[in-house]
């Protein structure tokens, strides 16, 4: 809060009363510049914490998905293998398949930074085209995520009829056509998870090389 004075002496002409405005004048100007300067040296160091903490979170994030979208191939040759095999059972013919072993890499994607830059205010210091990018990246990895839960919840589902170490030729007609709606319905998903997951990878890569 600033606070103006009265004079001590009361001015004994129209010169010194024309000082005295003039000084009170260039005080609170110097006042409020030296307050500006102060909120703005806060803002920029909101902005730069905020953009530090938000690429350390994407670079995480990118460590995370590479390692699940290069599992995804082994993952896929086990459901493609799967599903040869379920075929194969529900039309009577013997297929060379002692077990059936499925697996998924799960992986978790943070947004704490994006969000605390958001809750905080950050994103209005920061230019245009950089929250733009930042709001591209987190979206879509979003959408991965719901599409990686949802390609878990399959997998999950599959596991009551394909119980890893177990002899899959003793699965019931049955549940042998249930299992294979089951197993084509997860490769749909793994397939869309991992052309979202490469999508998403570019994103990482692309806001990363642009600061």
């Amino acid at each position: 809060m600033l606070d103006v004075h009265a004079p001590e002496h009361t001015p004994h002409s129209l010169r010194d009363f024309f000082l005295h405005i003039f000084t009170i004048t260039i005080g609170l100007l110097i006042a409020l510049g030296l307050e500006a300067a102060v909120e703005w040296q806060h803002h920029v160091h909101l902005r730069h914490e905020a953009d530090e903490n938000i690429l350390s979170e994407i670079r995480d994030n990118q460590r995370e998905i590479a390692e699940v979208l290069g599992k995804i191939p082994g993952e896929r040759q086990t459901l493609s293998t799967a599903l040869a095999f379920l075929k194969a059972h529900a039309a009577g013919k013997d297929l060379d398949v002692k077990s059936i072993n499925l697996g998924m890499n799960f992986g978790s994607y943070w947004d704490a930074s994006w969000q605390t830059a958001n809750a905080t205010g950050a994103l209005g210091y920061m230019e245009y085209a950089h929250v733009k990018r930042y709001s591209g990246v987190y979206t879509l990895q979003g959408q991965f995520t719901q599409i990686q839960t949802q390609t878990l919840s399959a997998y999950l589902q599959i596991q009551s009829y394909v119980v890893a170490g177990e002899d899959p030729r003793q699965l019931s007609m049955a549940d042998t056509q249930k299992a294979n709606a089951e197993v084509r319905q997860t490769l749909t998903d793994l397939l869309a998870m991992e052309e979202v997951g490469q999508a998403l990878q570019k994103q990482y890569e692309l806001v990363l090389k642009a600061e």
